[in-house]
């Protein structure tokens, strides 16, 4: 699969998971989230991060819920701009 392609799916997917986020879905949320992080993995992207960092810092207010603290834990482990940039967010940087 060509990088242009892994990018769009990595930003397709992070718009989905915040859509879901925003109905309040966590679980859809971040089963669309894990699959954002793992095309944008696949890229150099800093706009699939971005977009990425954006999704975890939305679900910040859910750290506590399972689902979502899989998801950050697995994102510092494929993805660790993404989780350093969805931090700076969190605390207003």
């Amino acid at each position: 699969m060509g990088r242009d392609k892994v990018r769009r799916l990595a930003i397709d997917a992070a718009l989905l998971a915040s859509t879901w986020l925003r109905t309040g879905d966590l679980d859809q949320a971040c089963a669309a989230g894990h699959d954002a992080v793992s095309y944008a993995a696949r890229t150099s992207s800093g706009r699939c991060v971005q977009r990425v960092a954006g999704l975890l810092a939305g679900l910040d207010a859910h750290a506590d819920y399972t689902a979502v603290a899989d998801l950050r834990e697995y994102t510092r482990h494929v993805l660790p701009a993404a989780d350093q940039a969805a931090t700076a967010m969190a605390r207003g940087a």
